[in-house]
């Protein structure tokens, strides 16, 4: 039974403001931390079910099952706590509608709105199943938009391993008109098992109708409630096509979401790369142009309307489901896929005034704080994640205290950026690295030492700058790259065929990036190449921006921990473009197929994401960065906003992450090349930065 703690103080410190919801299992409730007067979700088992083990350890397994999932699309988590006999987990909470909220308002959402949510939730469930976890309640009222738009996945408190059985205790757990037939029958479930809940939820948001409600035709022999009769049609019925009920559905996208609900899970989409790409192919969208959050969302109805201060997180956490949003009084109008809606973000607030810092331990509430409200249209990957993960090498010591936070400014006008919050994070390689290296660790040596590093806060580009944007920036300015006017400079292009091999041609320039004649026209949304560092430079200063120092590139591809690649310490070639067995170069990575031979259009791998929600920042393109090389200067760096040495062994810029053309070493985001500076190559590019102050 579900406790009234309306009013009552828990552990000195939470006051419960609000009840939220309930469940078989849990309550969850509003709180304000009094210590530091901000809202966070409190989610606790019902009285008396703390002293059952098995719905303890379910209830802990929650909780753990979000504590090791990092991604701007889950939900946060900030501890797990016990007092006394109560047992409780502290978690974001999330002033906003659900999606289920939304489809009761507005009925069936239109292709490119429900592609905004489909992207969220690929991105975040294919980062769960890449950490062997299968959510195994995808639902509507699982799905939460705050109020700048970020789409957030919360719930799992029935996860479960990749290939596990559902237990005893779980047995019937989920929502039956999202439940896969093998969930069900109570089988070993699966990353597909997923992908059809997902299926459904597609299907829903396209159509305003269920695929199944239990009326169906035949439903009727599957028993006697409503629930055993979905179940059953899930079972043992076709669901109708989804055209009977959006006439402007095109058949081939229909088809792509009725994959998605073949009853056995050989015949389903494997991955949710795999059921995005199929989708986005069948609506004729390009997977760059869907905005990474919501852009019909519910306004609250506050007439002094300020933002909620957020702890800084240690990994996410489910926030429950809210109910009962009469609150919520009107949507904003559709917005252009390109506008950015600009708010001012008030960060750090704690008692010296320090940025905040990595907490001390898994699943603790750091002592700092933090203010941030980023409306822009792709501001999902402008959550930022840090991770409690210690260093795994000796940091530089503080010597100096930290400056205090600068006031954050708004986003530039119709950039698709990131917002990167001031404070530290790990820089350079790590242990990891040296492991995943092996016998060449030798080749680290300016990469050494790991160091910890404290920026300002700064935005960055989400994608890396395509051919179409450098086109439009040729043309309103008459700008003409090195390559174009030094044809005396060699540049580097690759012919066709297997192996590629590198050779020079002075008609290869971002024009005609092979030197074969083949142009640009046909991959417009592919990041440029055959641009130099001063060609990059150039266009960031046009775009209002510059190019990112490589201490700010490297926090906004790899967080706060250190990782090895953006989504982790292991490598995985299908969540990013690199050498693989379209190349023919190396027979250990033939096991991968990426999809694109060279260079893939921007964000075609949302599950390859940054903590930050950067894409490609493994992969695709080198990037060039605004700072000089010299090989031991990460041992002499300043710890605050380090910029580079002064000058660079023969004016070398440097070059940032992997390409196409690498391979698991070289695609580690603390690896760091220092190319000929004029010199203009087929396998980088670039992407800008923006002052936050």
């Amino acid at each position: 039974m579900a406790q009234n703690l309306i009013g009552k103080v828990i552990q000195k410190r939470y006051l419960v403001e609000a009840f939220i919801d309930s469940g078989a299992m849990k309550t969850v409730y509003k709180v304000k931390d009094l210590e530091r007067g901000v809202p966070l979700a409190l989610k606790m088992l019902h009285s008396g079910m703390e002293e059952d083990p098995v719905l303890l350890r379910s209830f802990k397994r929650d909780a753990k099952a979000i504590k090791d999932l990092g991604h701007p699309n889950i939900v946060r988590f900030y501890g797990l706590e016990q007092s006394g006999k109560l047992i409780f987990m502290l978690e974001e909470y999330i002033d906003g509608p659900s999606l289920k909220d939304v489809l009761k308002e507005q009925g069936k959402l239109s292709v490119e709105e429900s592609l905004i949510y489909f992207k969220a939730l690929c991105a975040a469930l294919g980062y769960a199943h890449n950490n062997n976890t299968i959510h195994c309640d995808v639902k509507p009222g699982n799905v939460m938009i705050d109020r700048g738009g970020n789409i957030l996945l919360t719930d799992f408190g029935i996860a479960r391993h990749a290939g596990s059985d559902i237990t005893s205790t779980l047995a019937g757990a989920g929502t039956s008109p999202y439940m896969a037939p093998e969930q069900i029958l109570e089988r070993a479930v699966t990353a597909e098992t997923d992908i059809y809940a997902l299926g459904v939820m597609l299907y829903e948001m396209l159509t305003g109708q269920r695929p199944f409600k239990g009326t169906e035709n035949g439903s009727e022999q599957g028993g006697s409630t409503q629930n055993e009769r979905i179940r059953y049609a899930h079972l043992k019925l076709q669901p109708p096509d989804p055209r009977l009920f959006n006439k402007k559905l095109t058949g081939g996208l229909a088809d792509a979401v009725l994959k998605a609900l073949e009853k056995e899970p050989k015949d389903r989409y494997h991955s949710t790369q795999e059921f995005f790409e199929a989708v986005c192919l069948a609506a004729e969208i390009v997977p760059a142009d869907i905005p990474n959050r919501a852009t019909t969302i519910k306004i609250y109805a506050d007439p002094n309307p300020a933002p909620a201060p957020v702890p800084t997180p240690a990994p996410y956490l489910d926030g429950g489901q809210q109910t009962g949003r009469k609150t919520w009084l009107r949507y904003a109008p559709f917005m252009a896929m390109g506008l950015v809606v600009v708010a001012i973000a008030i960060i750090f607030s704690s008692m010296n005034g320090s940025p905040s810092s990595v907490p001390d331990s898994p699943g603790s509430i750091s002592s700092q704080m933090t203010t941030l409200t980023i409306n822009t249209d792709y501001s999902s990957g402008s959550r930022p994640v840090l991770s409690t993960v210690q260093p795994t090498t000796k940091s530089i010591p503080t010597s100096t205290a930290l400056p205090s936070t600068p006031t954050v400014l708004a986003a530039p006008a119709g950039a698709e950026v990131a917002f990167i919050e001031a404070g530290t994070f790990l820089m350079g390689a790590t242990t990891n690295d040296e492991l995943m290296i092996g016998d060449e660790a030798k080749t680290l040596d300016d990469e050494l030492p790991a160091h910890e590093v404290y920026l300002d806060a700064y935005w960055i580009d989400i994608y890396e700058v395509t051919n179409g944007k450098f086109q439009k920036f040729v043309a309103e300015t008459g700008y003409e790259t090195i390559a174009e006017i030094n044809h005396k400079i060699p540049r580097i292009y690759f012919p066709s065929g297997n192996p590629i091999f590198f050779t020079n041609d002075a008609s290869a320039n971002w024009k005609n990036p092979d030197a074969l004649g083949t142009g640009i026209q046909d991959i417009l949304d592919h990041p440029v190449v055959q641009v130099t560092w001063q060609d990059a430079d150039a266009y960031c200063s046009w775009a209002g921006g510059h190019l990112p120092t490589e201490a700010q590139w490297e926090k906004a591809a790899r967080g706060t921990d250190g990782r090895l690649y953006p989504w982790g310490d292991k490598y995985n070639g299908n969540l990013l473009n690199g050498s693989d067995k379209n190349l023919g170069q190396d027979s250990s990575l033939f096991i991968y197929d990426d999809g694109y031979k060279y260079t893939a259009p921007v964000g075609s791998y949302p599950e390859g994401v940054s903590p930050y929600g950067v894409y490609d920042m493994a992969g695709n393109v080198m990037e060039w960065v605004q700072d000089y090389y010299e090989s031991d200067y990460y041992s002499n760096s300043p710890r605050e906003n380090p910029t580079g040495p002064s000058l660079g062994g023969g004016d070398q810029h440097l070059l940032r992450g992997g390409s196409w053309f690498a391979g698991p070493k070289n695609n580690r985001l603390a690896h760091r090349i220092f190319p000929e500076t004029t010199i203009s190559y087929p396998h980088a590019g670039f992407r800008c930065a923006y002052d936050a102050k």
